[in-house]
């Protein structure tokens, strides 16, 4: 069976004012062909890094990521983006707003897939169009012309037209309007249930992940601290941040806005990478000393994998 896997991986980045910061810490999960594992967590928490790191668009500083079981170092770029796929939360911001929509969509044909012919490329590329509910009117329209919906459509088809065994859809309904946000997902569903796509769904919203994915990880501050099948979680989440995001308006989590009943606490959350013990120490009612000094490991509670000395 394909499969991506992340294998004890962590990212360190160098900070604005030198040091340097920890993107992820020790964080290991997988997804299976056919299946949709959702990454939840506020602004921060290094689910976006995880995703642009499957997409071999990042590289892990230390750990392994497994690509259809070849680990992502070994992969040539070309072979790599054949099968891996990344989807940006940003319709605006990613796209060329000068380039017509028939370019960014004919591209990864012809420098990935080596399709040169026009007309070849034309079957397919009408066929993602209406898949996308996109007409032919829209083939010779700049990114430019296109509303906030649209182009998260075409970001869709440029990642899916290449048939890929894996895609990594970074918050892809976040910066567009509800209709549109439905309209997109429902697509993404789709497609995965058409061409049995392994996908890595990264949302700030818990209750619509535990609606689309099987599998469900919680992130906080790059570290994975309740893990399991979505359905699990939601009906009794066990982590204090878990039960936190559950109280959350999503919108809020994408702002990094951290809720009034952790407000007190906050400041000392900034320092949060000098801590010894676990990262949510500082912000969690349920805190004890221990919480301060020992860095809970993932264990197995009541189904599913939860890192917190409660249990």
């Amino acid at each position: 069976m394909y499969q991506v896997s992340l294998n004890h991986v962590s990212k360190i980045f160098r900070g604005k004012r030198g040091g340097f910061i920890t993107a992820l810490d020790d964080v290991s999960l997988s997804v299976n062909e056919g299946q949709i594992h959702a990454i939840v967590g506020e602004s921060g928490s290094g689910k976006s890094t995880i995703g642009r790191m499957t997409a071999g668009l990042v590289r892990p500083s230390k750990g392994e990521i497994m690509v259809g079981g070849t680990e992502i170092r070994k992969i040539p770029e070309k072979d790599l983006f054949k099968q891996a796929q990344y989807i940006h939360q940003d319709p605006y911001g990613s796209l060329d707003p000068y380039t017509p929509v028939q370019e960014v969509l004919s591209r990864p044909l012809r420098y990935l897939l080596g399709i040169k012919s026009g007309p070849e490329q034309m079957k397919i590329i009408l066929e993602y169009m209406e898949k996308m509910r996109l007409n032919t009117d829209y083939l010779n329209k700049t990114i430019q012309e296109l509303s906030g919906g649209e182009r998260q459509r075409v970001l869709v088809a440029r990642a899916f037209i290449v048939n890929p065994r894996y895609v990594a859809a970074d918050e892809p309904t976040t910066m567009i309007d509800f209709i549109s946000r439905q309209e997109v997902m429902q697509m993404i569903l789709d497609l995965r249930k058409q061409y049995n796509t392994a996908i890595l769904f990264i949302t700030h919203d818990l209750l619509v992940a535990g609606k689309v994915a099987e599998d469900l990880s919680v992130m906080y501050r790059g570290k994975v601290v309740e893990t399991g099948k979505g359905s699990t979680i939601l009906g009794k989440p066990l982590h204090p941040y878990t039960q936190l995001l559950m109280e959350v308006a999503p919108e809020n989590l994408a702002k990094g806005i951290i809720p009034a009943r952790e407000m007190q606490k906050a400041a000392t959350a900034e320092h949060v990478t000098m801590i010894k013990g676990c990262k949510y120490a500082p912000v969690c009612p349920f805190a004890m000393k221990i919480c301060s000094e020992v860095d809970p490991e993932l264990k197995t509670v009541d189904g599913r994998m939860v890192s917190c000395h409660l249990y």
